[in-house]
């Protein structure tokens, strides 16, 4: 029992807080919309569910929810992260029973909205239905046979009715999923780098959102569908509520727009700030400064939130049959809206990004050390290289080692060899009493101008 809870521990610190990031935005987004359509627009989830036997509707709301949510799920099964929790002395079922619950919870929503508009029962054929979507996108082979594994899976979702799911998804979704986890380690690739010239703002914003097309063009892929999904609520608000006038449209766009535009741009500012930080020392080379990073950030996000903003007010624009300054006023506003309010989001995703640096939680460095009869001996520390903004540590580490001998009992901390006059060991010498290990023994030192090279240790009053 004590092995299992540390493993479903183990998997909610990694894959669980990976998928946690990815899902915060997209299900804010999804709960928000609808709460505006179930609840001010007076819809019902027997009305979805009567529509989606349409097999165009089906189609579209099985493409919406599986591209929607595919992010979180990739992250579940697929977080580097997590891929040394293998390596335990665990059942190969403990993970995959771990991670199917996970799933589970993630699919919830999906089996909430069937189970209210047709029953328990479909409820669970549209959940089978979403698990084998999911689980054949995860194991899907690469290449040309991958995407028709794609294709193929959708086919079966839109053309059989949903009650009979159930006689086939969940065996296919078990095999499915055993069999993308098992391949996910093996997935990872390289790919090909751009050169992108221009101003430093937006040679870097452009560099930004490059990295977002190629490694995460899901993330586009799920905001487009969000702006969708807002487009026909707005569309559904508008004539639900008889809005004729073009002032009205625009206030029932708006409305579903804005958190909309919210989620996509928290969810891109979360992959570019980790290319930021990892391009950190990069950056620094070649002289571009926080306020650089943080105005190409900023640009980045408000070109996805206006540019997808921009494309929802024109096909709103189409399908209200709206003309002369009335279409260009749609998209226009819709586009400063969206790129405003992305803008924000991707401002406070920074904000708690920072924020998130100095909170518990986060591990920052770490230290090899060896217990003996007498202390403790720091063999080794070393932090994370993408950390920035925080010195220091170093000398944390050896208060945390002092306080943890005082509470073992221990008179002594061994800090390790010693450059008198290096830079980079100065912090070494900075405690009281220190001692030096020379021909003579242990003797108690004040360091001075003369180099020397010798081991160095803390002294029992030091504990407190």
């Amino acid at each position: 029992m004590r092995r299992s809870l540390a493993l479903v521990r183990c998997h909610l610190a990694s894959s669980g807080a990976a998928a946690s990031r990815r899902a915060l935005p997209v299900y804010g987004g999804l709960f928000a919309g609808a709460g505006m359509l179930f609840g001010g627009n007076g819809l019902e989830a027997t009305t979805v569910v009567a529509g989606a036997q349409a097999p165009v509707v089906r189609a579209l709301l099985w493409v919406a929810w599986l591209s929607v949510t595919m992010p979180t799920i990739d992250a579940l099964w697929r977080t580097p992260a997590s891929f040394w929790l293998r390596s335990l002395p665990v059942p190969r079922w403990w993970h995959l029973g771990v991670l199917g619950v996970l799933t589970i919870a993630a699919e919830s929503p999906w089996w909430w909205l069937w189970s209210a508009g047709g029953g328990v029962m479909v409820g669970l054929a549209a959940l089978g239905g979403a698990l084998a979507g999911h689980a054949m996108v995860l194991a899907r082979p690469p290449g040309a046979i991958g995407v028709g594994w794609v294709v193929g899976t959708v086919a079966v979702l839109v053309v059989v009715p949903v009650e009979y799911l159930a006689f086939g998804t969940w065996p296919i979704a078990l095999v499915a999923f055993r069999r993308a986890w098992l391949a996910a380690p093996g997935r990872a690739g390289g790919r090909p780098r751009a050169v992108i010239g221009g101003p430093r703002v937006i040679a870097l914003a452009s560099a930004l959102l490059v990295s977002l097309v190629r490694g995460h063009a899901a993330i586009l892929l799920r905001s487009g569908l969000l702006f969708g999904l807002a487009a026909g609520a707005a569309w559904l608000a508008a004539r639900s509520n008889g809005h004729v006038t073009g002032e009205a449209r625009l206030y029932d766009a708006c409305g579903f727009v804005a958190p909309v535009a919210l989620a996509a741009g928290s969810a891109a500012a979360g992959p570019m700030l980790v290319t930021a930080a990892r391009a950190s020392w990069l950056l620094r080379t070649g002289g571009a400064s926080a306020r650089t990073a943080l105005a190409a950030g900023t640009l980045a996000a408000g070109v996805v939130g206006g540019g997808l903003g921009l494309v929802t007010g024109g096909v709103l624009g189409w399908i209200w049959g709206m003309s002369g300054t009335q279409w260009p006023a749609m998209s226009g506003t819709l586009a400063l809206a969206g790129g405003a309010l992305a803008v924000l989001a991707s401002l406070a995703a920074r904000m708690a990004a920072r924020q998130g640096t100095r909170g518990p939680g986060r591990l920052v460095g770490a230290c090899l050390s060896d217990q003996q009869s007498d202390g403790l001996s720091m063999i080794y520390s070393f932090y994370d290289p993408m950390l920035s903004g925080r010195k220091g540590l170093g000398t944390f580490i050896i208060l945390d080692h002092i306080l943890r001998a005082s509470r073992a009992g221990l008179p002594y901390v061994y800090l390790g060899y010693w450059v008198e006059g290096s830079e980079r060991m100065a912090y070494k010498a900075k405690f009281r009493p220190i001692e030096k290990l020379g021909r003579e023994g242990w003797n108690r030192f004040e360091p001075g101008p003369v180099a020397s090279v010798g081991k160095v240790r803390t002294p029992g009053l030091l504990k407190v």
